[in-house]
């Protein structure tokens, strides 16, 4: 049964007069508007839904504050430029009565949320008898049993009108919202769409479905709660929402501090909008190509001359860094989230760095070593060690945040602290790139010849020494909090079998395996393995090396695949060593394929590397 509106609740009451006889004249009440039907809220709501058609794809939007102004779910638009063009369809009548689409349109994308999955468009020709979604008097959450109708076109060009009840308030990490559950019916190409009360106002937007694993195309729908439609649109509509700077208006705005300012104030400026693009931009993949377009476009700062202005680019660039790990991390929450095998499975497969991204860009910012003095040289390599030991500091102790967000049970993710978990992948996977930077700084100057001074000397070895114990420390971290696959390339076995000891692991299992040369196809051996493991989950890595002696003509391949036959991590570099890497809270099976492509007939040495002792090795059988 429908709750009763404030506007059907109240009971019209007329005065008592008096009659010239002066007896009491009846008392008459005034009957209550009668509640709209079903019927006439999707008469009403029609005029205000459209179709959106793109290349990508269908959806549903819906007109708000004014006939120009369209809000639809951000993913439906989510690879469109703000700018870039939407065709529209509205809802009319045909002969028979029945509710069609009319003729095309366009639309233009003017604003996504970079948080919220919201998007506003602008209909640049509304229909004349177009009408607005009016909002729900209300910024509270519906209670749960409120009835409620979904309206969209999900899978088909056609609109369609679902009845059910706000079924569950459902909290989502990876947002920090909460939205509504509700057990009506839709599907794909119904994002966007309205939820309204039985009285036709707007109470949410649906941006999801609820899979219960059934191949029917309708699923109970999510829904976004209408007071994120209200902050995102102002009193005025499409039209009150600021344009977005452009590539243009910033780097003007960079050269007009230029013209008068130091150096020192370029930076900032350019850094000023880099925060600006960052927060303001909703996918990982356009953050990285706003940033890179901007810095292509200005003149980097020029070269510190002094060793304070070195030591205060560094921090800045340092800082710079966080900022763009911990927003792409939050970005990669939102948009990797669920693919795989687990929300974790996103970050682990390099998703949030962009290969590296986030220390190539603020290592844009720094001149040249070449370029800088020797006193300025060292300057730059203390701070490069001191922020190494700052961030292996941050990824430990984010990472903690981030194996108790896995332990944790979806129905008491509540109560953990997201920015912090947020940190931890931020921080876990900064740490992973900024390895790779202070490698290739110090393989720089060592390249240049021998140092200028003992004083830069010493800063080199202090860097490289804070290198070798940043990669100590990052192998000791949960994999879950950062990728143990690929991040093997630039190690040869003997150098990652000291850095494993150095980390605390063992050699649990080592296993002989010997490859027919005379194999007609490739030769391989099979190691076939599954995992126990206790407590926080262990990176697994498995070594490859000949058991004896003069490697010469020895090529060692490893691929590792999942129960699936899928390939999970390989190493083909072409080396007489191998290593791969999993998850210790991945069991398996497991197939370790042992390629000797030169066909040198070698008996090959396979280890087991992990932290001990919570995991345990299991060969299904000796080779």
């Amino acid at each position: 049964m429908p709750l009763a509106s404030p506007r059907t609740a109240v009971v019209g009451v007329v005065l008592l007069l008096a009659d010239p006889a002066g007896s009491a004249a009846p008392r008459v009440e005034e009957a209550p508007p009668a509640a709209m039907t079903v019927v006439e809220i999707a008469a009403r709501i029609d005029r205000g839904l459209v179709h959106l058609e793109l290349e990508e794809g269908y959806g549903t939007g819906f007109l708000y504050r004014d006939p120009r102004t369209i809000v639809t779910a951000a993913h439906v638009v989510f690879d469109l430029p703000i700018g870039g063009e939407v065709v529209v369809r509205t809802i009319v009548e045909d002969e028979e009565g029945a509710a069609v689409l009319g003729k095309a349109a366009p639309a233009i994308l003017r604003f996504v949320h970079p948080e919220v999955d919201l998007a506003v468009l602008e209909w640049t020709s509304p229909r004349e008898d177009a009408r607005v979604i009016e909002p729900s008097p209300s910024s509270r959450l519906l209670p749960r049993g409120t009835e409620v109708l979904v309206h969209g076109f999900p899978g088909a060009a056609a609109p369609t009108l679902a009845r059910g009840i706000v079924s569950a308030h459902q909290y989502d990490f990876r947002d920090g919202a909460t939205s509504y559950l509700l057990d009506a019916a839709m599907g794909s190409g119904g994002s966007g769409g309205p939820v309204t009360d039985l009285d036709g106002r707007l109470v949410g937007v649906a941006n999801a479905v609820y899979d219960d694993g059934d191949a029917s195309n309708f699923n109970w729908v999510y829904a976004i709660p209408a007071r994120w439609v209200e902050s995102i649109v102002p009193a005025g509509g499409v039209a009150a929402i600021p344009a977005p700077r452009s590539l243009d208006e910033r780097v003007a705005s960079i050269d007009a501090v230029r013209e008068g300012g130091s150096d020192a104030a370029v930076l900032e400026a350019i850094v000023r909008e880099i925060d600006s693009i960052a927060n303001a931009t909703h996918g990982s993949t356009r953050l990285r190509d706003e940033v890179d377009a901007l810095l292509d476009a200005v003149e980097a700062p020029a070269p510190p001359t002094t060793i304070g202005d070195a030591a205060r680019r560094e921090e800045i660039v340092l800082a710079l860094s966080k900022r763009l790990a911990l927003r792409m991390a939050t970005l990669a929450m939102r948009e990797f989230a669920g693919v795989g095998t687990s929300e974790s499975s996103a970050f682990t497969r390099g998703a949030v760095l962009e290969e590296g991204w986030t220390c190539t860009t603020a290592a844009r910012l720094r001149p040249p070593l070449e370029d800088l003095s020797p006193a300025i040289r060292t300057v730059v390599l203390e701070r490069s060690a001191q922020g190494l030991r700052e961030l292996v500091e941050d990824a430990r102790r984010g990472c903690a945040s981030v194996a108790e967000y896995l332990a944790c049970p979806s129905f008491e993710e509540r109560r953990l602290d997201r920015a912090a978990v947020l940190d931890g992948y931020g921080a876990a996977d900064l740490l992973g790139c900024a390895i790779l930077e202070g490698w290739a700084i110090t393989e720089a100057i060592e390249a240049s010849g021998a140092a200028a001074d003992l004083g830069e000397a010493r800063s080199r070895d202090r860097l490289e020494k804070s290198v070798t114990a940043a990669q100590v420390a990052w192998l000791g971290l949960p994999p879950a909090c950062r990728d143990v696959r690929g991040e093997l390339d630039g190690l040869e076995v003997d150098e990652l079998r000291s850095l494993l000891e150095a980390s605390g692991f063992r050699r649990l299992d080592a296993t002989r395996v010997r490859v027919d040369p005379e194999s007609p196809e490739d030769p391989r051996g099979l190691v076939e393995f599954s995992v126990e493991s206790e407590g926080v989950p262990s990176a697994i890595y498995l070594l490859a090396s000949p058991r004896r002696g003069g490697e010469d003509g020895v090529d060692i391949d490893l691929v590792l695949r999942d129960r699936g036959g899928f390939l999970v991590d390989a190493d083909e570099r072409g080396d007489a060593g191998a290593a791969v890497a999993l998850g210790s809270d991945e069991p398996g099976p497991w197939t370790l394929e042992v390629i000797d492509p030169l066909r040198s007939g070698r008996e090959v040495t396979v280890e087991f590397w992990a932290l001990p002792p919570a995991v345990r090795i299991i060969r299904a059988s000796d080779p």
